[in-house]
């Protein structure tokens, strides 16, 4: 079977991908790759080594009731099974960890997703999680305490899950990474209403209005600063976001004062 591997790549990119889906869907399709012949198949289908041991560590983590306790994991596993493209989140993970490295060059995952010709939701997904994964990987080397996780919320979104999973494994035996990662997942799935889906205070317009300024992209920042309050729950009504931003500008204009 090692020796025809390289008939792989006469099949149809589309095909390789699907059966390789096909395997992922198993909640221990570690077993079925492990074995000699299937990683040198891999190899000729993800262009390099596949990380068997990261698979392996992810569906023990999915499995395991230790790592996660059962309340977070119910969420977790809730979660994997939404559909995202073609795929379900949780097999689209498992294709992710296969392929992942912390120190990997920008899109490498998104291409090979291209190549097996993924749906474009499905790239999508995985081109957000490689772009973000080095933005949690920031906060926590930080050492900030306690770490500002808010603005890495807002941009993962959903996504949150699997990039704070694919920390997870590979700092596996970092107890105080897992503590942390842990702290983040409940802390989205706790305020997962106000992250994707915040209550409208104020408008763009009505900033322009009250503030006295000019459009810039000075609006949009000052937007994200209230959405960041409203996940803090600092504020939850207009005349809080009101009051909130008049007291964020002229602070940011003293400030602004003193280095000059």
């Amino acid at each position: 079977m090692e020796d025809e591997s390289s008939l792989i790549k006469e099949v149809a990119k589309e095909r390789i991908g699907n059966e390789l889906f096909l395997l992922l869907e198993n909640p221990l399709s570690y077993g079925y790759l492990e074995n000699s012949a299937a990683k040198t198949l891999l190899k000729q289908i993800l262009g390099g080594n596949p990380n068997l041991e990261s698979l392996k560590r992810l569906e023990n983590i999915l499995l395991d009731k230790k790592t996660i306790n059962k309340h977070l994991k119910k969420k977790i596993t809730t979660h994997l099974l939404e559909e995202r493209g073609t795929r379900i989140r949780r097999d689209l993970l498992k294709f992710i960890t296969l392929i992942f490295s912390p120190h990997q060059k920008e899109n490498s995952l998104s291409s090979i997703g291209k190549d097996l010709k993924l749906g474009r939701k499905d790239v999508e997904m995985i081109k957000r999680i490689e772009k973000l994964y080095p933005f949690l990987e920031r906060i926590i080397e930080n050492k900030e305490k306690p770490p500002d996780t808010i603005p890495f919320l807002m941009q993962a979104k959903r996504e949150t899950v699997e990039i704070c999973l694919l920390f997870l494994i590979t700092h596996l035996h970092q107890q105080n990474s897992v503590t942390l990662i842990t702290q983040i997942l409940k802390e989205y799935f706790r305020k997962s209403d106000l992250i994707l889906h915040p209550p409208s205070l104020i408008r763009g317009e009505d900033l322009i209005e009250i503030l006295n300024i000019t459009p810039s992209p000075y609006i949009s920042y000052l937007l994200d600063k209230i959405h960041q309050a409203q996940i803090k729950e600092e504020i939850k009504t207009k005349e809080e976001a009101v009051e909130y931003v008049k007291r964020l500008v002229s602070e940011e204009g003293e400030k602004k004062g003193e280095t000059l």
